[in-house]
């Protein structure tokens, strides 16, 4: 059964889960955002920017970040198999990084290479040459796999997946929410923004009160829905469980001593 997982944002009204497009990300490009900042403090109409994160369509996202992290994942055991077929016709293992993958090959074929082995390197190509994981390689296929099922199983600490963001009838592309870049968005940006904030107007202020937003001519930033009870709790609380983790050095062995004589622990 198709799962509800937003509802129609009025015209004027955001809270907590709204959604908007237009946000600018780290990159210099626009994604949709959505807002974390809790509801109260929204309410209260305090005067300090809130918090937003950015979301991206799943295909984007593999293009930005996945693809390069799955490449990551799998360059050391490509990297094993290469040398592996090198070495088998008496070839140094970094004979590509020395004279390039084209000259290996021609000195391959001077060695009489299997054809299977000519086509596994051959397969491996864009890999080796542009990190790119477009491929029939078992290895980077299943990497890919295990990586993007982390991502849609919401396994992953630092994403968050939802099937559809805007309504029930679009179909299920995939978005991914960025739980690791946080972005301020100021009351007034956001206000204008919930009544439609056109090209013409951003462009006049753009470099002063519409900080992180990027509208392009013929566009219009605007809400376009909010993502409902339980699954904007969920999201807040993930994105709080990511940065309430705190990361700090281990007392050292001399002074961990010290400690114990003194309270005659050891």
């Amino acid at each position: 059964m198709m799962r509800v997982l937003t509802k129609e944002t009025p015209v004027g009204k955001y809270t907590q889960g709204s959604i908007f497009n237009c946000l600018q990300v780290s990159d210099g490009s626009a994604q949709f955002g959505i807002i974390v900042t809790a509801r109260c403090d929204i309410a209260q109409q305090k005067t300090r920017p809130l918090v937003c994160l950015p979301i991206y369509q799943l295909s984007e996202w593999m293009q930005k970040r996945g693809n390069a992290e799955v490449a990551d994942q799998s360059s050391s055991a490509i990297k094993n198999l290469v040398s592996e077929i090198l070495e088998k016709y008496e070839i140094s293992k970094v004979a590509i990084e020395i004279y390039g993958f084209d000259k290996a090959l021609e000195i391959l074929d001077q060695k009489s290479v299997k054809v299977q082995d000519r086509l596994k390197l051959e397969d491996l190509e864009g890999f080796i040459k542009k990190k790119e994981i477009t491929t029939k390689n078992k290895i980077i296929k299943e990497n890919r796999k295990k990586y993007l099922e982390a991502i849609i199983k919401n396994t992953r600490n630092d994403t968050f997946f939802l099937e559809r963001i805007i309504h029930d009838s679009e179909p299920p592309k995939g978005y991914v929410v960025d739980l690791s870049e946080p972005i301020c968005i100021s009351k007034k940006t956001l206000g204008e923004i919930s009544k439609g904030l056109e090209h013409v107007k951003y462009e006049r202020e753009k470099d002063t009160s519409y900080k992180n937003i990027i509208v392009r001519p013929n566009e219009q930033a605007c809400f376009i829905s909010t993502l409902v009870s339980p699954h904007v709790e969920l999201l807040l609380q993930r994105f709080s469980h990511l940065y309430s983790r705190v990361g700090t050095q281990d007392i050292s062995k001399d002074d961990l001593a010290i400690v114990r004589r003194l309270y005659e622990i050891e």
